[in-house]
């Protein structure tokens, strides 16, 4: 489990799910990468954006933020993408609820993360 090369997996998937748009390209180097490390937080809260924003998968994608907050329930970036999940879905308490505990523990790294997810839902 190269550390280095697990970056490499995760960062061309990034590129091509955001600068390029090969989904089907993007996907599988999530998956690549999910084989050498199916317990990196950061890799596990970026696929579940991809299927929540990218496949329009709610129920895979939900699988990935819990899993994800099970192994670190303190990530503030996962907490604020899964609280933007629930916005997207209507959810506005629930929502809410992970905003602010993402705020409490980080709001340098959450603040930006949670307006961004505001924009999103209002474009739904």
């Amino acid at each position: 489990n190269d550390p280095e090369d697990l970056n490499v997996l995760m960062n061309m998937a990034l590129l091509l799910q955001n600068h390029r748009h090969d989904y089907d390209a993007a996907e599988q180097y999530f998956g690549k990468a999910l084989q050498v490390d199916p317990n990196r937080v950061d890799l596990l809260s970026n696929f579940a954006v991809f299927l929540e924003d990218i496949r329009k998968d709610s129920n895979r994608a939900m699988e990935y933020y819990m899993q994800a907050l099970k192994i670190s329930p303190d990530d503030v970036v996962t907490m604020s993408h899964y609280g933007g999940f629930w916005l997207r879905h209507g959810k506005e308490e629930e929502a809410e609820r992970w905003f602010k505990q993402a705020m409490e523990i980080d709001p340098e790294v959450a603040k930006p993360i949670i307006e961004l997810r505001r924009s999103w839902a209002g474009n739904r």
